[in-house]
């Protein structure tokens, strides 16, 4: 009987065209009475496609990111604490030029929002989210102020913005919104990847 030996548990953190292919590599180890050939049943594919979605549901809670962008370092502290008690992944950041310094976005990251204050030191976060679509970066932006008004937060909106908080704001009203950003990004990521492809193609 052959027994598929997947290796697409490890080369899964790799990334792009090593990534897609290895991720559907296989070997085949022989147990019990040596049968010749390669696998063509359905129930291999399936479990193969089993073992990726399975791998790929760990990565998705494993990499997810909360961006921070605010110039007050209590609030980045105060907003860190409150993520990471729910075991969030957080990084923060005191301005914007600070945020491009330290992180190169990546498409190997499951899901990524952006927690951003709409007054910062040199640029408005408004205008920030302007940068952000025009260099074609998709990331979700939950905005909080302490001077929202109503145009403000139509514009916020209109532009793409999952949330416009004001402060003070409740602390689920946040994490519910961190939450609704990182499934909207998870699912474009998702919907963009095409590494069922190849395992697909060769089921015909």
């Amino acid at each position: 009987m052959l027994i598929p030996k997947f290796s697409a548990f490890q080369p899964i953190y790799a990334t792009g065209p090593r990534r897609r292919s290895a991720l559907f590599s296989c070997k085949h180890r022989q147990l019990g009475p040596l049968a010749p050939g390669y696998p063509d049943t359905s129930a291999d594919y399936l479990i193969a496609l089993i073992t990726v979605v399975f791998g790929m549901a760990n990565v998705l809670v494993e990499e997810s990111r909360v961006f921070v962008i605010d110039d007050d370092a209590s609030v980045r502290q105060a907003l860190t604490s409150l993520l990471q008690s729910v075991a969030l992944n957080v990084e923060a950041f005191g301005s914007p030029v600070e945020f491009f310094k330290r992180r190169r976005m990546s498409d190997d990251i499951a899901a990524a929002c952006l927690i951003l204050d709409v007054r910062l030191p040199g640029v408005s976060g408004l205008d920030f989210q302007a940068e952000l679509a025009k260099s074609d970066t998709h990331l979700p932006i939950i905005f909080i102020s302490g001077y929202g008004d109503i145009p403000m937060t139509v514009r916020a909106m209109k532009a793409g913005a999952v949330e416009f908080l004001t402060k003070p704001f409740r602390e689920q009203d946040l994490l519910d919104a961190v939450q609704l950003a990182l499934q909207r990004d998870r699912d474009r990521r998702i919907e963009e990847r095409t590494i069922f492809r190849p395992v697909l193609v060769s089921m015909h």
